[in-house]
């Protein structure tokens, strides 16, 4: 009798680790979907940003070139704006984009886990 229930034990923790298994391959399916899911959104986004900012600045380029008489220095103009953003923008990269992007990343990564900490506390 002793060998049939420590057969039937084995049984149980064998199946316990294979739910756990699958439970864990679900898990990362729905992180990795998640993922693709917001990249996508922001590679959409990014490229009608890039679109409307490339005209933006040619229509800017061609009214800066109409007041100045010179087309040449209506896009230059341009051109410095946008060098005066990236530099602002690689200067204060850091505390701007790395470090937000890090917290959004971690804050979704360990979504689930927060929320089962703050579940158990209430």
């Amino acid at each position: 009798m002793d060998n049939i229930e420590e057969q039937a034990v084995f049984d149980t923790v064998k199946e316990y680790l294979n739910v756990r298994k699958h439970l864990a391959l679900l898990k990362v399916a729905d992180k990795v979907s998640h993922s693709i899911a917001v990249s996508v959104g922001v590679l959409v986004i990014s490229i009608l940003v890039i679109f409307s900012l490339l005209f933006f600045s040619i229509a800017i380029g061609l009214l800066i070139a109409e007041k100045t008489g010179s087309p040449c220095l209506g896009f230059f103009i341009v051109a410095g704006l946008y060098i005066l953003a990236t530099l602002l923008v690689f200067l204060t990269r850091k505390s701007m984009l790395e470090r937000p992007l890090i917290d959004f990343l971690i804050k979704q990564i360990l979504k689930e886990r927060n929320k089962a900490i703050y579940e158990n506390q209430n």
